[in-house]
């Protein structure tokens, strides 16, 4: 039985992480500095992820919703020193518009993408472009897209991670299968009737992409919070039949662990992912290869791995997200 374009995407993100990474050797840490990082969607989330991992690094990174430099270009674009837009398509009508602003401002704008079509829209606006050539997913959903994407810009960031990294490239594709296994076994033929995602860092952007694969994949309510802050109200939705799955950092995990008994003794199905084994809690263990080389991007391929199996549970097909488009182009009312 043939494997549908959204497996073949999730089973293959390797290899464009190896061709991606060869992008990141025409930029420099400094071609970030006072940045302004652009997306939508999938793509807004790698942008804050980006922002968060420049901040922590001295950097002056910032990011924001594609929509939200168009419509106010004057509040976004006033201290960029450039514009860096993250679109897969390079036809998202909200990058094109955004980047036509950067333009009459003078602000100079670089490209990052997974469509190598220079006649497309969003190529008229910018003056780099930084490609990642087996990005695509061929399909709506954004997977090895948005891992792929995520690496040019941490190779960018962290030069002296790019040969772990590189190496890092070579193992995924195995981590991905045995993500998958594990949360078939763990979802089996039960899905949950609503996941919640906990980050915090760099990873809170993680969480909020995890929630969304979970949303558009599986058809199946997906939230996001900082760890902490869901004690601050959002705590009193959770019923059992609920799954919280947490993004564990070992540096801040002794403050945040008791969340996770918290929401155990509630009834939810408590999942951790994380690079060690979280007593009493069932974990999904990060290659430490893997995580040391680039935790955001491994752990979001564990993501895409749980809203695959929640979908298999749902008999939903990924292929075919309702109401959606490649190109996030407005939805068509009777398809």
């Amino acid at each position: 039985m043939a494997r549908s374009k959204t497996m073949q995407a999730f089973l293959a993100q390797g290899e464009a992480w190896r061709q991606a990474l060869h992008s990141t050797e025409r930029f420099g840490q400094e071609d970030l500095a006072r940045s302004l990082l652009i997306g939508s969607g999938t793509s807004y989330y790698l942008a804050q992820v980006v922002s968060w991992i420049g901040r922590d690094l001295g950097l002056d990174i910032s990011a924001a919703p594609s929509c939200e430099v168009m419509l106010y270009p004057d509040h976004y674009l006033r201290d960029a020193s450039q514009l860096i837009i993250v679109s897969r398509s390079a036809r998202t009508m909200e990058a094109l518009r955004a980047g036509q602003e950067a333009r009459t401002r003078g602000v100079p704008t670089t490209l990052v993408t997974c469509n190598g079509d220079s006649t497309d829209m969003v190529y008229r606006v910018a003056d780099r472009v930084a490609l990642s050539p087996q990005g695509d997913d061929g399909g709506a959903v954004m997977l090895r897209s948005f891992t792929s994407m995520l690496m040019i810009l941490l190779g960018v960031l962290q030069p002296g991670k790019r040969e772990a990294m590189q190496r890092a490239a070579l193992e995924v594709d195995a981590f991905a299968v045995t993500a998958l296994d594990y949360f078939r076994q763990v979802i089996g033929n039960a899905p949950p009737r609503r996941v919640v995602f906990l980050g915090g860092g760099a990873l809170y952007a993680v969480a909020r992409e995890a929630a969304l694969k979970v949303t558009e994949m599986a058809v199946t309510v997906a939230e996001s919070f900082h760890p902490l802050e869901y004690r601050h109200g959002p705590i009193a939705t959770l019923d059992p039949g609920d799954a919280v799955v947490m993004f564990v950092q070992s540096e801040v995990w002794q403050d945040e662990n008791p969340l996770l008994e918290v929401a155990s003794k509630f009834g939810a199905h408590v999942i951790a992912v994380s690079t060690s084994e979280i007593m009493g809690t069932s974990c999904l263990k990060l290659p430490e290869s893997l995580a040391s080389a680039a935790f955001p991007a491994v752990a979001t391929v564990a993501s895409q791995a749980l809203a695959i199996a929640i979908a298999e549970a749902k008999d939903i097909d990924c292929d075919r997200p309702r109401h959606l488009r490649s190109d996030a182009g407005m939805p068509e009312e009777t398809k």
